[in-house]
């Protein structure tokens, strides 16, 4: 992970060094602890461009004066020429009375506000090969971001990268749908018939009775016989008697006379009678015409003997469905032989417009001032100044801005009042010392105004200003 490392710029670098060591607030090591926000510009290469993000501090176990923490870097480099490089790594810390040293000496930062033995904010001062300018405010007291930076424009798509080895080969798909049937191919010759086959053991079905036949001719009149006849038939029986005749006596039996010609069939019985034995077979009739209505067919006799094959036939049968898929052979070595690169495709549809960059942190001025009892004084927004004369301080500021944060640190308890003027006139920014004040009034000024501090009140100790313009 690339490590930005910070040194002493000129101009708006910070500059905490016009305090000697012992002036400085003496902190407790635990005194920095938890999440600061770092906002800066860096002015050498790769830069010049925008830093921004987040200083996580874990303090040692104890609080040991000297003692080894360990802070969480996560820091974005910004440029106009739309490079964005991000620095996110944990790395140790030391702090040594009131500075605090990052790793090997690539970040050193000193203490410029404490606030009921907690470190509230620090000023970047000293480092390797990299000129930068900063502040550290921890994150109770980070001020409202500045205006949202344009969108940067969506760069070029990149050229398609070469064509990747083949991948093993899929799972089989699902079989298709059946094929249509193919045409019927042409009826086969008829086989030949078979054997008669047994009589059946079971009697069919009795046929129905046929019509009665015709009444013969009644026969003439024999001679008389000298043998009483038979009892003629029953006459009609007469009306009913009305008075019973007496009962005659009873006959001797006459001889049983020849049979009478068989009488007319009676109707038909109503109940079936039971079925007679089977007669012998009559003699086979005459063949009787031919059937207009297909009879039963017969069952399949058994099956003859195969014939000889017949000759090749010269015109193709119609073609058999489509067999299903066979199963998928195994899959085939790697090649060793990478394939040619396809041609590049066509460039990409422009991406979709990129998220809103980081709010830029705006110009930061701090400055420590030394002790003076003489007052009204004037002191320089940069450097260590004070002068007993009003505008022997100004410092001219070549863009336009609006400074919206003033903070104070004092060394120790005191009371005086620290203003923001601009072109000779004191502005509605100020705040009044205890040990700490801040003010959050806005005021804009144009490009070529002149501001410096006037101070009122005696200034028994030094102290130190934190002043940004967005």
């Amino acid at each position: 992970m690339t490590r930005l490392r910070t040194t002493v710029g000129v101009g708006l670098i910070v500059s905490l060094l016009g305090i000697t060591t012992p002036a400085r607030a003496q902190v407790s090591a635990c005194a920095v602890s938890g999440e600061f926000v770092f906002a800066g510009t860096l002015l050498s290469a790769p830069g010049p461009g925008q830093l921004g993000g987040t200083l996580v501090f874990a303090p040692p176990a104890g609080c040991t004066p000297g003692a080894v923490g360990t802070v969480a870097v996560d820091v974005t480099l910004s440029t106009p020429g739309g490079l964005r490089q991000i620095y996110r790594f944990t790395d140790s810390y030391r702090l040594d009375g009131s500075l605090i040293t990052i790793g090997d000496g690539f970040m050193i930062m000193g203490v410029a506000g404490v606030a009921d033995g907690v470190v509230t904010s620090l000023g970047v001062n000293g480092g390797g090969s990299l000129v930068m300018t900063g502040t550290v405010l921890r994150r109770a007291l980070a001020g409202v971001g500045g205006a949202t930076g344009p969108t940067g424009a969506t760069g070029p798509t990149g050229p398609a990268g070469p064509i990747g080895a083949t991948g093993p080969t899929g799972a089989t798909g699902v079989a298709g749908p059946t094929g249509s049937t193919g045409p019927a191919g042409a009826p086969g010759a008829t086989g030949a018939t078979g054997p008669t086959g047994a009589d059946s053991t079971v009697p069919g079905p009795v046929g129905p009775t046929g019509p009665a036949g015709a009444i013969g001719p009644t026969g003439a009149t024999g001679a008389a016989s000298t043998v009483p006849g038979p009892t003629g038939p029953t006459g009609p029986t007469g009306a009913a008697s009305t008075v019973p005749g007496p009962t005659g006596p009873t006959g001797p039996a006459g001889a049983a006379g020849p049979t009478g010609p068989t009488g007319a069939t009676g109707a038909a019985s109503t109940v079936p009678g039971p079925t007679g034995p089977a007669g012998p077979a009559g003699p086979t009739g005459p063949t009787g015409a031919a059937s207009t209505v297909p009879g039963p067919t017969g069952p399949v006799g058994p099956a003859g003997p195969t014939g000889p094959t017949g000759a090749a036939s010269t015109v193709p049968g119609p073609t058999g469905p489509i067999g299903p898929a066979g199963p998928t052979g195994p899959t085939g070595a790697a090649s060793t032989v990478p394939g040619p690169t396809g041609p590049m495709g066509p460039a990409g549809p422009v991406g979709p417009t990129g998220p809103t960059g980081a709010a830029g942190p705006g110009a930061l001025f701090v400055a420590a001032h030394p002790v003076s009892s003489a007052l009204p004084r004037f002191y320089g927004i940069v450097g260590d100044t004070s002068r007993a004369a009003d505008n022997n301080s100004e410092v001219p500021i070549g863009v336009a801005c609006t400074f919206n944060l003033l903070q104070v640190h004092a060394t120790a308890a005191g009371s005086f009042t620290v203003t923001l003027q601009v072109n000779g006139v004191n502005t509605a920014m100020s705040c009044t010392v205890g040990t700490d004040c801040f003010s959050t009034v806005q005021v804009a000024i144009a490009a070529g105004d002149r501001v410096q501090f006037s101070v009122t009140g005696a200034t028994p100790q030094p102290f130190s200003t934190f002043l940004r313009c967005q």
